[in-house]
């Protein structure tokens, strides 16, 4: 008997604990009010609480206002608030957008916000480190001229988008790199120890900033616009010295 009672006490404390670290895991993303429940919980349990998990949004040296822009798009996406902000595009123009925020996304180290642009009509993603001057509106979408379902439920797939599909040589002697920021099923090894990656990329400004970043240990073999456009760039920049 004393031994029934001994494992089903373990047992109820190993509940406790997975229903603590449950919260924790919640509360790193700063859902509402999980760190008042956790708080609670653990005084009921009568253990510690170890702060097992942290998760921040922002980068290194970041501001605290930069931190608080997430609050915001967690405001706007679920309790349907229109968000403003200042854009700045891949061409270094900047706009004023007024969008209906639909998903926070993390693609290829960036964060962005994806959503219906009322401005555009459209839906659009948004790299968050090119916003600014961030707002919650007073508007919410029912107070909106009503808009077709189809489109607000639409999934953002990037349709919208250019992609570019690349074929690059890579030396081995930034392996490093390549299993880090390619999949591995993109990669194969050539006879030369070169390493071969076909991949898919949005084009852009971004795009031929991280090509050039390689230095001399990656070339661009297709496609041929690309190509071209990388060699250009590095006979400008020889022109400068």
């Amino acid at each position: 008997m004393d031994q029934f009672i001994l494992n089903k006490s373990l047992l109820l404390d190993k509940e406790q604990d997975e229903i603590l670290f449950s919260l924790q895991s919640l509360s790193a993303t700063n859902y509402p009010e999980t760190d008042e429940i956790v708080a609670k919980l653990s005084h009921l349990f009568q253990k510690s609480e170890t702060k097992w998990i942290e998760v921040d949004f922002s980068a290194w040296g970041s501001d605290t206002k930069r931190k608080e822009y997430f609050t915001l798009f967690r405001k706007a996406i679920l309790e349907r608030h229109v968000l403003s902000f200042h854009y700045i595009n891949s061409n270094g123009e900047k706009s004023q957008r007024r969008i209906l925020a639909t998903k926070l996304l993390f693609k290829d180290k960036a964060w962005y916000l994806e959503g219906f642009c009322l401005e555009k009509a459209a839906n659009r993603t948004f790299k968050i480190n090119r916003m600014s001057k961030i707002a919650l509106t007073n508007e919410m979408y029912d107070n909106i001229k009503k808009m077709e379902e189809s489109i607000l439920n639409d999934s953002l797939d990037g349709n919208h988008l250019d992609w570019a599909d690349l074929v690059l040589r890579i030396s081995s002697r930034v392996s490093y790199r390549i299993f880090d920021e390619f999949e591995e099923k993109d990669i194969s090894k050539e006879e030369d120890g070169y390493y071969k990656i076909s991949t898919s990329h949005i084009k852009g400004e971004w795009l031929y900033s991280y090509l050039l970043s390689y230095g001399n240990y990656l070339e661009v073999i297709e496609p041929k616009d690309i190509r071209n456009e990388i060699k250009n760039r590095i006979q400008q920049m020889m022109n400068q010295y």
